[in-house]
């Protein structure tokens, strides 16, 4: 493991962190497919020709929302449109959602267009990121964002017939993520090519406001473009000449914006973090003038690909584009001590890369992603397996993970993305080839119960649903006659709500508080058992 000290200033133990992050609930080390699901724990959606699950969500008990990628090609045409879709919790599709359950789009006046990532906000409707062109002018590739409401039809009092087109420095962009903050505005990252200066591709990011207009309180007219500090990063002579993008950010409790990405370094992409004041500014206080580089894979391509944050910690998915037994790295940015810790991941020897990464309520982080096997390393391959591994604090680092899972044993398949359902179970989404194209695919995986679970007879866990939610969380206890404490606090450690139980269930009101993450701690008297899990407030 490699460990980095900018400032040498004392650090946390990786392992140390891990067990505050995962020590509370180490039994579920291990998922296994929950075959009462769809098809023997698998469920195929195909709309086209082509069709690619990109991104997925819990839409409240247990059902999703899917956004994915369909393409229609033939002799004649080719076009590419973004399918919406809601599935129930028994893996129907909902034929109440949209038309019959399906809403398939374009971006308004583009021929071809691509979903990215999109997000549920706290008054049900659906915000949703892409690409989109026209086939007569095909290097006019803006941001394009769509507005959905929670019936499935696109909003038309949005931008033009619910969508609009965002352009930062020049006609072709690249979106990549976008996430809603404590104020219901909408922030959403990438890159631009920049026409203008020295720089070709430049990290990006903007806020905007629901009702779709920029924020001018943010960054220039509310677009900031990161030109990493005229290329240099820690005190080097590396130039940012061309290359370059924001993956993903945090929001932290001080109000600043951490974002991560990648940046070119002359010889390859090279991963960077950026601190951000509330209002755009760059924090210079940040590492070395509001910026941290680290190049994982010196002369392969590496990038931060998601972040979670957790209370002054963040923790960070990393993907490498090595061309020979590629792999991603994970680590711990110490905010306070301005310190970091890293190391890989490897499924088996296989070729590697992260797509998705969560937080469980539990405590847990995950990852899922693609997996290739060596004999398949081309560039025309992409995966075999969807592949899950997560961080526990019992055995450092992973705990009887990372693990594989074929969604068909003779097909390419893989996940992007993935969302975490009731009872601790996951939903992964991604592709999986046949002979014809390609389909979309839901995986939904459950924890397996360890040998001493099982020998006690029942579940010592709490449930906790819906989540996330915007009035009322459900608690279930294993113990029939439950009697105990239960307390609410935010991300900074003050207590919200506290209160006493007597039931087996209970419900709490959340609806006055503000969106966002609440920590839950329960205490059960008589034999003194805790719990700890997570409430997402919509």
């Amino acid at each position: 493991m490699n460990t980095f000290s900018i400032q040498s200033k004392s650090r946390t133990k990786f392992f140390v962190l891990l067990l505050l992050l995962c020590g509370v609930n180490n039994s579920f080390a291990q998922f296994v497919i929950d075959e009462s699901y769809a098809h023997q724990g698998k469920l195929r959606l195909h709309f086209d020709d082509y069709n690619e699950a990109i991104d997925v969500l819990n839409a409240g008990n247990d059902s999703l929302l899917v956004a994915c990628n369909t393409s229609h090609i033939d002799t004649a045409s080719y076009n590419t449109d973004i399918v919406l879709t809601k599935i129930l919790s028994d893996g129907n599709i909902d034929l109440n959602f949209a038309q019959s359950g399906t809403l398939r789009f374009d971006f308004e006046g583009a021929d071809i267009s691509t979903v990215k990532s999109f997000l549920k906000r706290s008054d049900g409707k659906i915000v949703l990121l892409g690409n989109g062109y026209a086939l007569s002018n095909a290097s006019y590739n803006p941001f394009c964002i769509a507005l959905i409401s929670e019936m499935g039809k696109l909003d038309s009092t949005f931008g033009i017939n619910g969508t609009l087109k965002i352009v930062f420095a020049g006609q072709s962009e690249i979106p990549v993520n976008i996430k809603s903050d404590s104020n219901n505005r909408i922030l959403f990252c990438g890159s631009t090519i920049d026409t203008a200066d020295t720089h070709s591709e430049v990290p990006v990011i903007a806020r905007m406001n629901g009702n779709g207009i920029l924020d001018n309180n943010f960054g220039f007219n509310g677009k900031v473009f990161l030109r990493i500090s005229g290329g240099v990063l820690q005190s080097r002579s590396d130039r940012h000449l061309i290359g370059g993008g924001v993956n993903d950010f945090v929001f932290l409790p001080d109000g600043k914006i951490l974002c991560a990405g990648g940046y070119s370094n002359g010889n390859n992409i090279a991963s960077f973090f950026a601190m951000l004041n509330s209002d755009g500014s760059v924090d210079t206080t940040f590492f070395d003038k509001g910026f941290l580089g680290i190049d994982f894979s010196p002369f392969s391509s590496n990038y931060v690909s998601k972040l979670v944050e957790w209370n002054g910690k963040i923790i960070f998915a990393v993907r490498s584009d090595e061309t020979v037994s590629r792999n991603f790295e994970y680590g711990v940015l110490d905010l306070q001590n301005e310190t970091y810790e890293t190391d890989a991941v490897d499924f088996f020897f296989n070729e590697d890369v992260v797509k998705d990464m969560l937080m469980t309520t539990d405590g847990r982080i995950l990852f899922t992603g693609y997996s290739v096997l060596p004999q398949h390393s081309s560039s025309l391959y992409f995966s075999d397996y969807f592949s899950v591994a997560q961080l526990t604090g019992s055995q450092y680092p992973f705990s009887n993970s990372p693990q594989l899972f074929a969604f068909d044993s003779i097909q390419q398949n893989g996940a992007n993305s993935f969302a975490e359902l009731s009872s601790s179970k996951i939903i992964c989404a991604g592709f999986v080839n046949t002979s014809l194209g390609s389909e979309a695919a839901l995986m939904k995986l459950k924890p397996a119960l360890s040998s001493v679970e099982n020998n006690l007879g029942n579940d010592r866990r709490l449930e906790v649903y819906p989540i996330p939610s915007a009035n009322f969380v459900t608690l279930k206890f294993p113990f029939l006659n439950f009697s105990g404490t239960i307390e609410l606090s935010d991300l900074n450690g003050k207590i919200v709500l506290q209160k006493n139980m007597d039931s087996q269930n209970e419900q709490l009101n959340i609806s006055k508080l503000s969106s966002g993450t609440y920590f839950l701690k329960a205490v059960e008297n008589s034999s003194n058992t805790k719990w700890v899990s997570r409430i997402v407030k919509m």
